[in-house]
């Protein structure tokens, strides 16, 4: 499951900002969802739709930047460094979501001591979530899905709120309620989403369900890795990026080969070493390892003329720089992650 960086309707290419691997056993009714982050720096294995861009077969990138070159790319890149395969895809984006979510009449998410949040960076006009169980209509579920700034964890606890959605809506549909919903849920379902499963798969599922009304049992994992910086041949510059840790890639392998086989992913330890970091050397022919810049923005970059940091907010027509030329950046948290030191372009 991609989900696109984007608003409105489906024909364009955008960043696949969220990654999400569902593993689906009909016959355990067990469902294990991975978590990819959208920085993961892998190698990109481009796929066969023409965006009109030089897709940069082989080398590496974003994982997030895949989704400029076509769904097909995210999903073979992914292929590639986990040793799977992967048998359907699906892309959605804000809008979608958000559409979805109010054609179920609303989900349900518990959140968990400590993680309330009093208003979502994504949308301040919006009421955020209190501990314990909250009903949240299509755009507070979204809001809550890229929420970020406001946890300590950062990015990892957003994963964990998109898997928190992603079992809230599987939930939703999957209860007797959903026969009453079904003619609204299959109206929002037109253009709602991309993929490759054909019409006849798809009617396949929902009779499945709807016939049997099987208790899915709920899995998940998020691979981690260590922050950086590297060269990303899309943007032509130096990005944040985050390096795989390798005992967390072949986990997520073997968990999703558990589930597969019939057993639970929970049969497959989690422990790993939290130092086995892939070590990469970037078409700069630098070896690319955490320079330390992570409290130190400008450790280990060399210059020639002055440069700058932009800072976009949610706004994407609006960002803000740094006091290298004398202009502040918000002070609140609401400016985005993706952080490129050029003097001319802001990305």
């Amino acid at each position: 499951m991609s989900g696109n960086d984007s608003y409105g309707g489906l024909t364009s290419n955008s960043r696949s900002d969220s990654n999400m691997l569902v593993t689906v056993n009909p016959n355990t009714h067990t469902v294990l969802m991975t978590s990819i982050p959208r920085d993961y720096y892998e190698t990109i294995q481009c796929g066969d739709t023409d965006t009109g861009l030089a897709c940069p077969q082989d080398e590496r990138d974003k994982l997030t930047h895949s989704g400029l070159y076509g769904i097909d790319t995210t999903e073979k890149t992914i292929e590639e460094f986990l040793d799977i395969t992967i048998n359907y895809h699906v892309r959605v984006n804000f809008s979608s979501l958000t559409n979805l979510v109010d054609a179920l009449g609303g989900i349900d998410v518990f959140v968990e001591e400590g993680l309330a949040v009093e208003q979502f960076n994504a949308d301040w006009s919006l009421q955020g979530v209190t501990e314990g169980w909250n009903h949240l209509d299509g755009k507070r579920a979204l809001a809550f899905a890229r929420e970020r700034y406001a946890y300590t964890d950062g990015d990892a606890q957003r994963v964990k709120n998109q898997q928190i959605v992603i079992q809230a809506m599987i939930s939703k549909i999957a209860s007797p309620e959903m026969i009453t919903r079904f003619g609204d849920f299959m109206d929002a379902l037109s253009g709602a989403f991309e993929t490759n499963m054909s019409s006849d798969e798809i009617l396949s599922l929902v009779r499945y369900e709807f016939t049997f009304f099987p208790d899915w049992q709920f899995e998940s994992y998020a691979l981690v890795g260590s922050t950086s910086s590297a060269y990303s041949p899309t943007l032509g510059d130096y990005a944040d990026v985050m390096l795989a840790n390798l005992d967390s890639v072949q986990v997520a392998h073997d968990k999703i080969q558990a589930v597969l086989d019939g057993k639970s992913s929970t049969t497959v330890s989690d422990t790993i070493d939290e130092n086995n970091i892939e070590v990469i050397e970037d078409s700069q022919n630098q070896v690319v390892q955490d320079p330390g810049y992570v409290t130190d923005p400008y450790a280990g970059y060399d210059y020639s003329q002055d440069y700058s940091t932009d800072y976009y907010t949610e706004d994407p027509n609006q960002y803000y720089t740094d006091g290298v030329n004398g202009d502040v950046y918000p002070e609140d948290g609401t400016y985005s992650e993706d952080i490129y030191y050029d003097e001319q372009y802001a990305y």
